[in-house]
């Protein structure tokens, strides 16, 4: 087991957008946004520990452990899309009710097999990898070096408003939107499946199991973990996102469906580009505040940060994405009613667990579930905007 301060992941997060342009972002009209939800207490409530009940392996005796290689079924595909599929996935795969995701369209594969090769060294084997296509999923486990267990997913395949927002369905791109969306999706499958839930970047290496890390002292009874870029429950990063004893259809789990529910609006939208562009032609936005893509608009690690904002508030917060639609002058209008709340701060150099209760929604069931934003001795990386590389402690 690993000591309580070492650090069991080394991340690289993903590159937080710059503040000019989250400023400059856009949403639906005005008339349309929601309401702000009711203050909620400031306090969370004391629940019983959630009692996991979930298909999957499981160590023989009452003691649980986490290495899993060789304990666990191969998955050879399917598409996550099908209930059927996601719970003969999800037999196959978890132990001792514990899931990992990652993923990976054609240009990161030989990322994700590095990462499976880390899991692998760990004595870790209860992951899937998320590819775009059957094809890739199929020429994956047909690779005889390394043993590859994945699956597909066909959400949001060919949906109209991608290649307005500049993401269309590529394989080689940096940027794999889809699939970025598609893993906070199953994440929340995950946990109505009474798993324990991790997602981690393939540019993410564990140095050490992580799980004695989490499952002992100062992080087991915490939910929500997700690393910290910044100081605050608006400025984490979802490089590594784990959600431990979390209720099904609870706060934690709300995370992740209001994440999905907030993207998916955009994209229904008719054509929120077309407001920007009338913005740019009466020069109400100038550059370089024009439009900037989805990675400023519906990135999904914009919108978690606003839905995590909420919670820990109580209050609405969609400042960095759901403006879009909101025309020309009413836009600031829109972000003074729906913009940061300021939560309060996180220590990132603890050495303690610093967490916040999830207060959203408050008839949901994961009373008393908190988020934490890991500090330094448990997950370090490069922290984008946020100034220089953090290593762990």
């Amino acid at each position: 087991a690993a000591p309580e301060e070492e650090a069991p992941a080394e991340a690289a997060p993903e590159e937080e957008a710059p503040a000019e342009a989250a400023e400059a972002d856009t949403t639906p009209a005005a008339e349309e946004a929601p309401a702000e939800a009711a203050p909620a207490p400031a306090a969370a409530e004391e629940s019983p520990k959630q009692q996991l009940q979930c298909s999957g392996k499981k160590s023989e005796g009452d003691t649980l452990e986490w290495e899993s290689f060789g304990k666990v079924e191969r998955f050879l595909g399917g598409d996550l899309e099908d209930p059927e599929t996601f719970k003969k996935m999800v037999a196959a795969r978890s132990y001792n009710c514990e899931l990992i995701i990652i993923a990976a369209n054609e240009g990161g594969t030989l990322m994700a097999a590095n990462t499976i090769l880390n899991f692998h060294r760990l004595g870790i084997d209860h992951y899937i990898l998320l590819v775009r296509t059957q094809e890739h999923c199929t020429r994956l486990t047909q690779l005889q070096d390394i043993e590859i267990s994945c699956a597909w997913s066909t959400y949001m395949k060919n949906h109209k408003a991608l290649p307005k927002f500049g993401i269309g369905d590529c394989p080689h791109c940096r940027d794999a939107f889809r699939l970025w969306v598609a893993r906070i999706r199953y994440l929340g499958h995950m946990i109505r499946a009474g798993l324990n839930a991790m997602y981690i970047d393939t540019d993410v290496t564990f140095t050490v199991n992580p799980y004695p890390a989490f499952k002992e002292k100062k992080m087991k009874d915490h939910n929500l973990i997700l690393q910290l870029e910044q100081h605050s429950a608006n400025g984490l990063n979802i490089g590594v996102m784990y959600c431990q004893n979390c209720a099904p259809n609870g706060r934690s789990q709300w995370v992740f469906d209001e994440t999905i529910n907030r993207i998916e609006v955009i994209l229904d939208m008719d054509d929120p580009t077309t407001i920007w562009a009338e913005d740019v032609e009466q020069g109400i936005v100038h550059p370089p505040f024009q439009w900037q893509g989805a990675k400023n608009i519906i990135w999904d690690q914009h919108t978690l940060n606003d839905v995590t904002e909420s919670s820990v508030t109580g209050k609405e917060s969609r400042r960095r994405s759901y403006h879009i639609g909101v025309k020309g002058e009413e836009r600031q209008k829109y972000l003074n009613a729906h913009g940061y709340k300021n939560p309060p701060n996180f220590d990132m150099n603890q050495d303690g667990v610093q967490s916040l209760p999830l207060l959203l929604p408050t008839d949901a069931p994961g009373a008393g579930e908190t988020l934490v934003g890991a500090p330094t001795w448990l997950v370090g990386g490069w922290a984008g905007v946020a100034g220089g590389r953090r290593p762990q402690r």
